[in-house]
This record gives C-alpha cells, sequence and structure tokens, in this order.
C-alpha cells in the first residue's frame, strides 16, 4: 500500500516517506540522549482520561485545546481507532485536569437554560418533532438537548431555542403524549421557572405544590382553559372545582353545575364526585372522598 502523498504510511522508495522517518529518527535519538524520550503506551487510560474530563464538564474541543492537540486526534482515541499513543501525547492528555468553570469556545455555552426550556414546552404539551421543526434541527439533536446529552450549545442554539420559548408563552401545546413523557421523566414547567433562575444551574425549581400534591399554578391554568382537565391528578381536580366554587361565590352566582360540565367535558356523576369530595379535601381517608375518588375513576 502506498503512503497516498501524506508519507504517514511509509513507502519504500518514497523520498517524502524517507525524509519524514529521518526526521523522526533524529528526533528520537535526541530525546532519548536527553532522556526525556517517552515510548508508546496501551490508549487506554488516556481515553478513561477523556471520559472523565467530558463527564466532568469540558468538551472535546476544549481538551484539545488544553493539552495541545488536534480534535480528530482525540476523537480517534475516543472512537477506539488508536490500541496506542505516542507517550509525548498521552502525557499531555494526562496532564489536563478539569476547570471548577470548565472552558468553553467563543460560540459555545453551558446548556442549562437551554435544556430546561425544552423540557418546559414540552411539559406544554409540544412534542420534540415539532420543537425540532420549528428549530430547524433533527428530532435527533432535539431529544439530545432535552436528555441533557450534550455538554455545551451554540450561542445560535441557545438564542434559537429562548425565542422560541417566548414565542410559545401563550401557546400550550396539544400533545397529551409530550404531557405524560415529561412528567413521566420529572421535566419541569415553565412556571418553575424564572428569568433569572432558568439558566442557573444551582437553581432549584419552584414548586406551586401544596397538600396532597395539589399544583396551583397547574390548576388556574387549567381553570382559564390553558390546560386540560386531564392533566390533573385526583386532588388537583378537586381544587379546581374548589377554584371555580369561590369565583362563583364571589359573583354571587349560583354553584353552576352544568357550566363546569361543559367547560372541563364532565359527567354530571364526575362533577357531584367533585363537589362532595371539596368538602373532605383536608381529611385523609374521609369516606366521602373515598366514594368521590371511585366515582372519578368510573
Amino acid at each position: 500500500m502506498g503512503c497516498n502523498g501524506n508519507h504517514r504510511r511509509y513507502r519504500r522508495g518514497c523520498p517524502g516517506c524517507q525524509t519524514r522517518g529521518r526526521a523522526y529518527d533524529r528526533h528520537r535519538r535526541g530525546q532519548m540522549a536527553a532522556g526525556t524520550w517517552l515510548p508508546a503506551v496501551p490508549a487506554a487510560a488516556a481515553r478513561d482520561h477523556v471520559a472523565a474530563l467530558r463527564a466532568a464538564g469540558m468538551t472535546v474541543r476544549a481538551i484539545g485545546l488544553a493539552s495541545g492537540l488536534a480534535t480528530p486526534t482525540l476523537y480517534d482515541l475516543i472512537n477506539q481507532r488508536r490500541a496506542s499513543l505516542h507517550g509525548c501525547t498521552a502525557a499531555a492528555i494526562m496532564a489536563v485536569q478539569p476547570a471548577a468553570d470548565p472552558v468553553l469556545p467563543a460560540n459555545m455555552v453551558p446548556p442549562t437554560a437551554t435544556v430546561r426550556m425544552i423540557r418546559a414546552l414540552v411539559a406544554d404539551g409540544h412534542s420534540l418533532s415539532s420543537l425540532a421543526a420549528r428549530l430547524d434541527r433533527t428530532v435527533h439533536r432535539a431529544w439530545m438537548l432535552a436528555n441533557e446529552r450534550m455538554t455545551a450549545v451554540t450561542v445560535e442554539t441557545e438564542r434559537a431555542v429562548a425565542d422560541l420559548y417566548d414565542d410559545l408563552a401563550l401557546t400550550p401545546g396539544t400533545g397529551t403524549r409530550a404531557r405524560n413523557m415529561a412528567r413521566t421523566k420529572g421535566w419541569h414547567p415553565r412556571e418553575a421557572w424564572t428569568d433569572d433562575t432558568i439558566g442557573d444551574p444551582t437553581a432549584k425549581p419552584f414548586s406551586a405544590a401544596g397538600p396532597e400534591d395539589v399544583d396551583r399554578v397547574l390548576v388556574e391554568r387549567v381553570a382559564e382553559g390553558r390546560r386540560p382537565f386531564a392533566d390533573l391528578n385526583d386532588a388537583e381536580q378537586v381544587e379546581l372545582w374548589r377554584v371555580w366554587e369561590r369565583h362563583r361565590k364571589q359573583r354571587m352566582e349560583s354553584p353552576g353545575l352544568k357550566e363546569f360540565q361543559l367547560a372541563h367535558g364532565l359527567t354530571k356523576a364526575q362533577v357531584s364526585a367533585l363537589r362532595n369530595a371539596a368538602a373532605g379535601l383536608n381529611t385523609k381517608g374521609n369516606p366521602i372522598r373515598k366514594k368521590a375518588t371511585a366515582a372519578l375513576a368510573a
């Protein structure tokens, strides 16, 4: 096989390969004489170190800048295309230590805000496929973002997601499957974050949960018609009736059983069960509550 013009694969009789080989031999002999020669070593240790650096938040490009190595060299190592490394290459990789605040390239930013915005949009009923289409990204890339598989994102991606997040602020999605996925994965909705906390990795999500896990913000959104009744758990459904009844009393109106039934697509029995359960919401194991829950399940 030939050297293909790059002289990295030695070919007998090729002047370029001979020149490269002689230069390498001079370099090796000089380092051996100085006692600084590092022989080739297995790549496993360096590969594990790179994996640890990436887990600590460093990008491959950041590792390359810190070690003085080309990015393709690191990817060859990561993808197990190198069984061994030159000693100096392995030493340069092992010398890199994770920084307390990883140094990112100028066009890259931490993914915290982007991940939380994508998750909040899914929790609001927007599927990953619809978000990917709006962002002009692949579904796989949207999945990678939502599942926090990227240690950094480009400034362009962060801005695109932020713009979409603002555009859909008053447009709840219609994907029940997306909402269920977000709830299963524990992804927090828009209401859990403020402009100051959504990009802060140390910030904790705000929870409007009260007794018996009642998300009062969610209840208010259902009452306003911005979220479907099906998003509520049993306790939140009862709280929705209490909110409805309180608003009717403030306007000095009748309870409005029929109006509540039509507004949320319920049966007369379900509305009656909610009304009965509201009286015993704060009493665990109350017989009225148990009967109401059974009626709702039916």
